[in-house]
């Protein structure tokens, strides 16, 4: 029997797509090997735990940026959009987490609290799951929760439902990119929740004179957004970990500015 053929994505779109945006794919393409240096050296780097999470949040804005680069090359320019708001909220929190370093406890303490509390879903949900999870376990668990709750209450008295204290609107605007919040962010996230503008751009309807044919022009601001947030995660992490690495960022600054320069987006 032959095997059925399975495709995913529209190959018939790459040349269009490439030949489109052809110097900014293929600078970001470049931009992976600096990206793998500066995540190479910081692993070999000793690291405290803000410095780690900070690592953390940039390696994965690398990883969601090759997605970007997929759904982009694929014509799926709203769903790259989607991505790049992560991209935007990963890069963001790590610039302050490195301004604000005694703030990392909240942020792994956060992760503590919603570990127990899915617990307790599962738990209350599966007695047969629970079962099959050891007892040294939930006491480690328990244990943790009990500090990091009394970290994370409000004036209240009550457990936070976020890790932070300010909105990531306020933490952007502290940090230098409030206008970067309004445009692309807030587009991303209208598409993301679900907003009438959102709904609209998905369905074609919406009149916005930022796009004249929305099937290329959403392609060319997700992926603008994703390198511009790429860019920005980077800086932060040669900064937060002293890599040195400052003029081999700087001069990949400069390629952007070169490669959109040419009018193929808006530059956020």
């Amino acid at each position: 029997m032959s095997t059925p053929q399975v495709q995913f994505g529209n190959p018939d779109l790459w040349p269009e797509i490439y030949s489109k945006f052809k110097d900014p794919v293929d600078e970001i393409e470049a931009l992976k090997s600096l990206v793998g240096v500066m995540l190479e050296t910081t692993e070999k780097s000793r690291r405290t735990k803000a410095q780690r999470i900070i690592a953390m949040l940039v390696k994965t804005t690398a990883s969601v940026l090759g997605d970007v680069v997929t759904l982009t090359g694929n014509g799926c320019g709203l769903g790259a959009m989607v991505l790049s708001r992560g991209m935007f909220e990963y890069s963001v929190m790590a610039e302050y987490l490195r301004r604000n370093p005694r703030e990392q406890a909240d942020y792994t303490a956060f992760g503590t609290v919603t570990s127990w509390k899915r617990y307790k879903k599962e738990k209350a949900e599966s007695q047969e799951w629970v079962k099959q999870v050891r007892p040294e376990i939930v006491a480690r668990l328990r244990e943790r929760y009990s500090r990091a709750a009394a970290r994370l209450k409000d004036k209240n008295g009550k457990v936070r439902r976020q890790w932070h204290r300010k909105s990531l609107r306020q933490m952007a605007e502290e940090i230098g990119l409030g206008e970067q919040y309004e445009l692309p962010y807030g587009l991303a996230a209208s598409i993301h929740h679900g907003s009438f503008q959102g709904i609209a751009a998905h369905l074609g309807t919406w009149e916005n004179p930022m796009f004249s044919d929305a099937s290329v022009d959403w392609l060319g601001i997700a992926l603008i957004s994703g390198h511009v947030y790429m860019l920005q995660a980077l800086r932060t992490l040669n900064a937060a970990m002293r890599l040195g690495f400052k003029d081999k960022v700087q001069e990949a600054d400069d390629r952007f500015m070169e490669v959109w320069s040419k009018g193929q987006s808006h530059v956020p």
